[in-house]
């Protein structure tokens, strides 16, 4: 489990909105992202209180974004670890 200073690191470097925020942490507290996934997109709507749609969206963007942060963070590390 992530913790708290984690998150927060996270949400930093990530730039979240509030509403993105809140779709990472319930789908983070509810088990969206272990294996099996112990909720799904429309459990997690339920929860938000908002569409399916909706939280597809925003988790789809979350992680485009941690991807993308994940490539920047190898990046930089290759460039400083072949001091180029």
């Amino acid at each position: 489990m992530l913790k708290l200073s984690s998150l927060k690191k996270l949400k930093e470097e990530l730039d979240l909105t509030q509403k993105e925020e809140e779709v990472l942490l319930t789908a983070i507290h509810n088990g969206y992202y272990e294996y099996p996934r112990k909720i799904n997109a429309t459990e997690l709507a339920k929860i938000i209180k908002t569409s399916k749609s909706t939280v597809i969206e925003h988790l789809e963007k979350l992680k485009i974004r941690l991807c993308c942060l994940r490539l920047i963070i190898n990046y930089n590390s290759m460039i400083s670890d072949n001091n180029l």
